[in-house]
């Protein structure tokens, strides 16, 4: 694997729209998800359980914001658990309940990107 990977996504559903950009390292994952351009804004960091603990779970904690700190919180756990790296996640975009499933289905379509990859 190379030191790292780049890429950019986009969803659009009607007015609706949202950009991603994930930078993959190594050993950790950075998930920026904005709904006006690349910006960070709430953001939250996941750590895999440790190695050889099969029932714990990831771990997150609140590094920025709080507008939609459940929602970075739990992708930032799921990324953790999923890929066994380090994971932030920022999320910069409204609370509301269209826009949120639109965050998840990109960081799912992201997360799917990442795992083509490897």
């Amino acid at each position: 694997m190379q030191p790292y990977r780049i890429f950019t996504d986009r969803l659009e559903k009607g007015e609706l729209k949202i950009d991603c950009i994930v930078l993959e390292l190594e050993n950790a994952l950075f998930l920026i998800i904005s709904e006006k351009g690349y910006r960070v804004s709430t953001m939250a960091g996941g750590v895999p359980s440790p190695s050889g603990v099969s029932d714990m779970r990831a771990t997150s904690f609140r590094i920025l914001g709080h507008k939609n700190l459940l929602l970075a919180s739990a992708l930032a756990e799921r990324i953790a658990h999923s890929l066994k790296k380090l994971a932030f996640v920022s999320v910069a975009t409204r609370e509301d309940d269209p826009i949120q499933k639109l965050v998840l289905e990109l960081a799912n379509k992201a997360l799917e990107k990442v795992g083509d990859s490897s």
